[in-house]
């Protein structure tokens, strides 16, 4: 069984919310509408859910938040929060203009595999460079940031 309530706020206008009981007999609000009509059918809608079993708490549902892309991470939460003397300040931002960013740039942080990263490490292997990319990067901390590991042991040595 569904219904509605209906109040006129202090501007005059009429809302409509319309009710229907949850799995557990507690009186549910199925939203709020100008239109009885609309808040009927709401709740409609919500008590249909209950009686096939298909009804989600919607006090218990979680909104997703966007995952991060490793760019994001880097300029939003890892740059921020570096200390660095003028000269490992700038050789961060060349590694990360010219190695990092490039290649993880766009990647959201839950994607970027351990896999990936060696096959890159093992690409930069030789070059003078590599070490500098490998020393306090920002990919190892990403990583951390974005699945708890311990990339440490992605080092090609």
């Amino acid at each position: 069984m569904t219904w509605r309530k209906t109040r006129t706020t202090s501007s005059g206008k009429v809302r409509h919310t319309g009710l229907y009981r949850d799995p557990d007999g507690n009186e549910r609000s199925a939203g709020t509408f100008s239109r009885a009509k609309d808040a009927d059918a709401a709740a409609a809608a919500q008590e249909a859910l209950v009686k096939t079993g298909q009804w989600v708490d919607p006090d218990l549902v979680i909104e997703a938040k966007p995952t991060p892309t490793f760019r994001w991470y880097v300029e939003n939460a890892w740059w921020p929060n570096r200390r660095l003397e003028l000269s490992t300040r700038a050789t961060y931002d060349q590694m990360l203009r010219l190695y990092l960013l490039p290649r993880f740039g766009e990647t959201l942080l839950p994607d970027i595999v351990r896999s990936d990263v060696q096959s890159w490490l093992t690409v930069l292997e030789g070059r003078q460079e590599a070490e500098a990319v490998l020393r306090g990067s920002v990919l190892q901390a990403a990583a951390d940031y974005s699945r708890g590991e311990d990339w440490s042991q992605c080092r090609s040595r």
